[in-house]
């Protein structure tokens, strides 16, 4: 009977995760950030989908390069996650919007990703705005990093954007640039810089350890 008494008080005491307390996350920034989850997967399969286009009439580098970002994207999203996680909230992942549209040149293309980096630039920002206003440091630090990843996006893709537009429709000056994204690593070395600013400023706020350039390991095979 005693023994009966001691599990008792025991499962009395038990809690689940959820009732452990923590710092409390605003439910304005989590819904913030669940959008900006959802916008990063949205961005990575109109990058994914752009490789299909590259690979059918043969811009090799163009490929790689779009799946390159591809697989960034899905690491920013991830890194969201992770981060609400660590913040002992629910993840969920919002409604994916796809973009059905088709384009028939990389000049259309590369300005259709550039507008997009453009608009996760402003929605991020105003993740920033709204952790400032509430004093939440803890987000205001891992959405700095995303801010700073932003600025290497919109270089790279105007970059490119002025590029294409310089060559027009010269099919030897279009090859060129493929084959200098075919040999080139820059895109590379900037991605991995991406991935070690968000895994540090991560483990700045106590977020998620080592597991995002675990998950980058795993993603560079695709």
């Amino acid at each position: 009977m005693k023994k009966n008494k001691t599990i008792k008080s025991v499962k009395n005491k038990s809690e689940d995760f959820d009732s452990v307390q923590m710092t409390p996350l605003s439910g304005e920034i989590l819904k913030l950030l669940e959008q900006q989850m959802a916008e990063e997967y949205k961005e990575a399969l109109f990058y994914l989908q752009q490789t299909v286009y590259f690979e059918r009439v043969g811009l090799t580098g163009f490929s790689k390069w779009c799946k390159n970002h591809y697989t960034e994207e899905l690491s920013h999203a991830t890194a969201i996650m992770n981060y609400l996680l660590a913040r002992g909230v629910n993840a969920r992942i919002s409604n994916v919007i796809v973009i059905d549209k088709t384009f028939h040149d990389a000049g259309s293309i590369f300005e259709a990703m550039l507008a997009l980096e453009v608009s996760s630039t402003g929605t991020i920002n105003n993740i920033h705005r709204k952790s400032l206003a509430l004093n939440d440091h803890e987000t205001l630090s891992f959405v700095q990093t995303l801010i700073k990843k932003q600025i290497d996006e919109e270089y790279l893709l105007a970059k490119l954007v002025k590029r294409i537009r310089f060559v027009k429709q010269d099919p030897t000056a279009l090859l060129n640039i493929d084959q200098e994204l075919e040999a080139s690593t820059i895109n590379e070395g900037v991605i991995s810089a991406n991935y070690r600013v968000l895994n540090s400023s991560a483990k700045a706020v106590g977020v998620f350890g080592s597991s995002a350039l675990s998950y980058v390991g795993a993603s560079n095979d695709l």
